[in-house]
């Protein structure tokens, strides 16, 4: 059986003084595990009479916890019992006891609202008192309180205002809390009615026949235990519900309207009370500023020091003091701001799980969003406050530092007396030392001042700095609450009730935005502004004309960039790059004044007039004249698609003719558009805003149309070129959804969906740049890829041809042995176009999901699905007692939703991609003089692979929220079972890394392992390649490279050796052989020079005088050549100086036998005896070495 554990399921009534809950009560949920009650009680009597396994179970009266533990107590004691009936008789007996002592509480609970239910008239008489008290007028400020007096007083105020605070937000929690309590009890009823249900039938059915006694018993206790627990649950829980329905009509209310007032009357009185501290500092200051200059005249040069740095003083404590008053100011403002948007954000949750989202609820968010503070704003206010925060920091250390190496007031008192001039008589002395007596005092009391108000200010500054960002944080909280919510619900009428009335007014609008009076006044404004700032135009006019002058010249360089770049040869990168800078420039002639107008026009002096909307429209219009006049121009012929890109030249100059009428109707449009929207007047935005929107949305369909249609120009011409492109492929679905979801937005418009359509449509306008912003950048990477491979094919033909000049042999063979392996300039630039093309992928799938995230509820279900939490700490901004705010260390649980499983799921697959495809860039990307070897070429690229296949690893166990904490242990044992069970794999690995650390052995090396030779091709995870001289393939195991003995020809010096033996006729002068072999090996062209070649003279042999030649190799590449080449100049060599080389002649003689005894061998046949062979003995030379029979 399960516990209960439902002692806390109810709270107690609620009300800030008495009714609301203590927090030891509200902090009990439902589930809460009760402790059990195991007493030692009297023994229960078993029933006389039931023998066993027949016996019914007793009546369910007075069932207590005594009778329980007294039963409990016998079935221990009960040795008869067998011991699985005991263990079971015992457990169903803890559990009743478990729910005993849920209904006691139940019960409690259900008593303690019952006697809540009858407080609440009283209650609500209480709390009207308190209502009608709560309007008393405020209490006045003494008129003579001093800065002191007025500060014990603010401190006093803010603690009042700090309880105030907790007992209206413990009372606006209250009502949800109740909600969802309210929420919850009928289906928590309908739970406790089932156990009620069910205990019943298990009670009425009778025990089994072989079951004992004692079990039967503690069964039929534990079941009435049920049904008292279930049955004190579903009264308690109809008792909260009554009270909470009673309460939410008369008392709740009530309550917030009481502590509403309070805090609002708390929150006054602080203000005032700060206000007044301010002006009486402020006062203060003054008066000892304007005391010290007075006390100026009336000392001696020698005194005026004390003086003089009195006013210095005053003068920054004034100072001081305006600046402590206004950042309170501010402070109480964000504070004030905070709090609202905290409220706010409540009660649109609460409304919305109320009601759900209508109409009128998606208009009041919209005002809500509309309300909410600039965020922008306030993230520069904060960036702004940041070098002042560092500078008060550095003067409140340095002024702390001053005051503690002060020395004692007397002291200085004395020092300053001491330097009254000693012929002053003593009547000037008695008037003067009072004076510096107070001087000095006054000093030391504005010097503590000082870095009090420094302090002050310091924290003013970091609390204000605090505040705007829980500011911020809760707006873009409250911003995707609303973005999620409001997209789909209607904004406006639709056009077709008030069509006439909204047309003749877009006419009106019109003909006030194009008319020659709106212009006039613009160019008043603008004319104005250059009186005023004639610097400032004089240096935008001179910058305008040296655009202008440099137009032609930029197009022409444009065209000369494109020609050198379409060359087939070309190797250089940089008039790509002039390309690109020259089209960025190119749109600048028509696109600065329309930027620059409506600056000035938004400048501070012309807010108020009514030239902000034109500003906006220019802005807005010079935005997109840039973007799709650079658009333009990427396409013009020899331009930056055409020649570097390798776009198809009908194509782009398709797109560069439709972008000629496009790009001005277009901003024409969104000029008026904007302007419109930026008016304020909600019926402008609704019927000539949305008009134009219209348009505007009319124009971008007919040009996506002519693009896109699967027949027209473009789409032709993209086929004829690359008819496998997914553009091409898809281009009918392409053409459909462009002119079907813009129509589709310009029917929503007109339907009412104005809002839903504008937001839309702006995510539509940046998807559009992304595809093109990133086949630029994909352009511009696939050129410098093809520059690379052109630079690379260039350095491969070069170093073919100086191997093929320097390695033929003299007979016109090429033998060596198989060379360091060229990178394969194909699988590299496949390697690269994939790599980038995965991040272009990815790249595209967090803008988009970036651009789409607030917009798309799929993306908000995906959040919504939480998988799993996990425990984190944060650092969040706190409000303490005293209304202070300070950042601390709070520990939250985290959802990991299923957009993080998707998000993890991308990350590992981008890292894998990156992983395989790294090396292929870096062989592009890397400088030959970086690169290095092979060897280290190969050593890194793998490296390189594992740390990105780690880290994308690691990230993606991140954001599920799994970190190196939580998974230290398992991955401690998974690692140990995974060694025992898989250690040839593991050592293979292991042995893997310390080839690539160590680097015994490098790609490219020349190594022998036992009767294998061959070079070094790859190096991977478990095993290493090896290319032997018959071109066959050899796995080796990493872990024999490490354990075994290999010999390596190429580690660290590749110089190697070369034996030549060659054996000459007897009498020949050794002298002269050593010569002609030592001759030999210093003139062929393979042998180095820096190691001597050596000859020996190894012996005599049965036909010849042996020698053996050791010449030294500086590589193992042609070895096989100069092997050749040695043996063939060493029998020239000789032949030419007429020295012979023999080689042993062997002679066999066969004598016919006849037999000894006739019959004793067979016909034909010799006596085995009688055989004799010579091929032993050896013939004998004469003098020139003929051998002689």
């Amino acid at each position: 059986m399960e516990p209960v554990g439902r002692r806390s399921a109810l709270a107690e009534p609620a009300t800030p003084a008495q009714s609301l809950p203590s927090s030891a009560e509200t902090a009990k949920g439902p589930n809460d595990p009760a402790e059990p009650a195991l007493l030692p009680l009297p023994a229960l009597p078993m029933p006389a009479g039931v023998p066993a396994g027949t016996a019914e179970p007793a009546a369910p009266t007075a069932l207590t916890a005594e009778s329980v533990n007294s039963l409990l107590e016998a079935v221990r004691a009960d040795t008869s019992l067998p011991e699985t009936a005991r263990l079971q008789a015992e457990e169903a007996l803890r559990q009743a006891l478990k729910e005993l002592e849920a209904a006691a509480e139940f019960r409690a609970q259900a008593a303690a609202f019952q006697a809540k239910l009858d407080q609440l008239p009283r209650e609500v008489e209480r709390w009207e008192a308190e209502l009608a008290a709560a309007g008393a007028a405020a209490p006045g400020i003494p008129a003579e309180a001093s800065p002191a007096e007025l500060e014990a007083l603010l401190q006093t105020a803010e603690a009042a205002l700090a309880e105030a605070r907790a007992a209206r937000e413990a009372v606006e929690t209250e009502g949800p809390r109740r909600a969802a309590v309210k929420r919850d009890t009928p289906g928590l009823i309908e739970s406790a009615q089932k156990k009620l249900q069910a205990a019943r039938e298990q009670l009425a059915q009778p025990p089994a026949a072989d079951s004992p006694a004692a079990l039967t018993q503690a069964q039929g206790r534990l079941r009435q235990a049920q049904i008292e627990a279930a049955t004190a649950e579903i009264e308690a829980r109809q008792k909260e519900v009554l009270f909470y329905d009673r309460a939410d009509e008369v008392l709740l209310p009530l309550q917030r309207r009481v502590t509403t007032q309070k805090f609002n009357a708390a929150e006054e009185w602080v203000q005032r009370l700060k206000e007044e501290l301010a002006k009486r500092r402020k006062e203060v200051a003054e008066e000892a500023l304007n005391k010290s200059e007075d006390r100026l005249s009336g000392l001696p040069p020698q005194l005026s020091a004390p003086a003089l740095k009195n006013r210095e003083l005053a003068s920054d404590v004034r100072d001081m003091v305006a600046r402590v008053a206004k950042t309170e100011q501010e402070l109480s403002a964000a504070r004030a701001t905070l709090d609202d948007i905290r409220r706010r954000f409540d009660t649109a949750k609460e409304r919305m799980a109320q009601v759900g989202l209508t109409g009128a609820l998606g208009v009041w968010l919209q005002a809500q969003k509309a309300s909410l503070p600039d965020v922008r704003a306030l993230r520069k206010q904060i960036a702004d406050r940041q070098e002042e925060i560092r500078r008060i920091q550095w003067m409140t250390i340095e002024l702390s530092e001053n005051h503690a190496a002060l020395p004692p007031l007397e002291q200085t008192i004395e020092e300053w007396r001491s330097r009254i001039p000693a012929d002053a008589d003593y009547d000037l002395r008695l008037r003067w030392w009072p004076l510096i007596d107070e001087l000095v005092r006054e000093q030391y009391r504005l010097i503590e001042e000082q870095l009090r108000l420094y302090q002050d200010y310091l924290d003013d500054l970091v609390e204000l700095d605090n505040v705007q960002r829980s500011i911020i944080r809760r707006a873009e909280e409250y911003t995707s609450f609303i973005d999620e919510h409001i997209l789909w619900i209607r904004s406006t009428p639709a056009i077709t009730e008030r069509f006439w009335e909204q047309l003749r007014l877009t006419l009106g609008v019109l003909r006030l935005l194009l008319g020659p009076d709106s212009a006039r006044d613009s160019l008043r404004l603008l004319l104005a502004d250059a009186v005023a700032r004639p610097w400032l135009w004089g240096a935008a006019v001179c910058g305008y004309l040296l655009l202008l002058l440099a137009y032609r010249p930029l197009r022409a360089r444009l065209q000369e960039a494109g020609k050198q770049a379409a060359g087939s040869t070309y190797r250089g990168f940089l008039p790509t790059w002039k390309a690109l800078v020259i089209t960025c420039l190119l749109p600048l002639p028509a696109a600065l004044p329309l930027w620059f107008s409506a600056w000035r026009l938004a400048a501070p002096s012309f807010v108020a007039a009514a030239a902000w909307p034109t500003a906006v429209g220019l802005g807005y219009a010079g935005l997109f004249y840039y973007l799709f006049d650079w658009m333009r121009h990427l396409c013009r012929g020899h331009g930056l698609a055409e020649a570097h890109f390798g776009c198809p030249e009908a194509a782009t100059r398709c797109l560069y003719r439709r972008l000629r009428w496009f790009v001005p109707l277009g901003t024409i449009l969104v000029f008026l558009w904007r302007a419109v929207q930026a008016a304020g007047d909600d019926r402008w935005q609704n019927g000539p805003g949305r008009l134009l929107f219209v348009a505007l949305l009319v124009l971008y369909a007919v040009m996506m149309g002519l693009l896109l249609h699967p027949r027209g120009k473009l789409m032709r011409a993209v086929g004829e070129v690359r008819p496998r492109l997914w553009v091409y492929r898809f281009r009918g679905v392409l053409f459909a959804f462009a002119v079907l979801s813009l129509a589709a937005l310009a029917a929503a418009s007109l339907a009412g969906y104005h809002y839903t359509a504008v937001q839309l449509a702006e995510k539509l306008r940046n998807t559009l740049f992304v595809p093109i912003v990133l086949a630029v950048l994909g352009g511009l990477f696939s050129r410098w890829t093809l520059v690379r491979k052109r630079k690379l094919a260039l350095d491969r033909w070069r170093r073919t041809v100086s191997a093929a000049a320097t390695q033929e042999s003299p007979e016109g063979g090429a033998l060596s042995i198989p060379a360091e392996p060229e990178p394969n300039l194909t699988l590299i630039g496949l390697q690269t176009q994939k790599l980038f093309a995965t991040a272009q992928i990815v790249i595209a799938i967090v803008i988009l999901g970036w651009i789409w995230g607030d917009v798309l509820p799929a993306l908000g279900i995906l959040r919504q699905v939480t998988l799993w939490h996990i425990a984190g700490v944060v650092r969040q901004t706190q409000t303490a007692a005293d209304g202070t705010a300070g950042l601390v260390d709070v520990r939250v649980l985290r959802a990991i939703t299923l957009a993080d499983l998707l998000l993890a799921g991308l990350i590992l697959a981008a890292g894998f991609v990156a992983a395989k495809n790294i090396p292929g860039l870096m062989e592009i990307a890397l400088p030959p003089k970086i690169r290095g070897d092979t060897g280290l070429r190969y050593a890194i690229d793998t490296l390189v692979g594992y740390f990105v296949t780690i880290v994308a690893i690691v990230w993606a166990f991140a954001r599920l929220g799994i970190g190196w904490s939580q998974v230290q242990w398992l991955v401690a044992a998974v690692g140990v079972g995974l060694g025992f069970g898989l250690q040839e794999i593991f050592a293979n690995f292991v042995s893997g890394l310390i080839l690539l650390f160590e680097r015994p052995i490098r790609v490219g090396d020349v190594v022998t392992l036992g009767e294998y030779s061959g070079v070094v091709s790859r190096i991977r995870i478990r095993a290493t390649t090896l290319l032997n001289f018959e071109r066959k393939e050899l796995i080796v195991p990493n872990k024999d490279l490490i354990t075994g003995r290999i010999l390596n020809w190429t580690l660290s010096d590749a110089v190697n050796r070369v034996e030549v033996a060659v054996g000459v006729a007897y009498g020949t002068n050794p002298q002269q052989v050593i010569e002609i072999l030592t001759r030999v090996a210093e003139e062929n062209q393979y042998v180095t020079k820096d190691i001597p070649p050596a000859v020996l003279f190894e012996g005599f042999g049965e036909s010849s005088l042996n020698f053996r030649l050791f010449a030294y190799l500086p590589t193992l590449e042609n070895r096989l050549l100069a092997t050749n080449s040695l043996h063939a100049e060493t029998a020239q060599k000789l032949a030419e100086a007429g020295i012979r080389i023999p080689f042993p002649h062997h002679e066999v003689f066969l004598h016919p036998v006849t037999p000894t005894v006739a019959g004793d061998t067979p016909a034909g046949e010799t006596a085995p005896n009688d055989r004799r062979s010579h091929d032993s003995v050896p013939k004998a030379k004469d003098a020139d070495g003929e051998e002689t029979p």
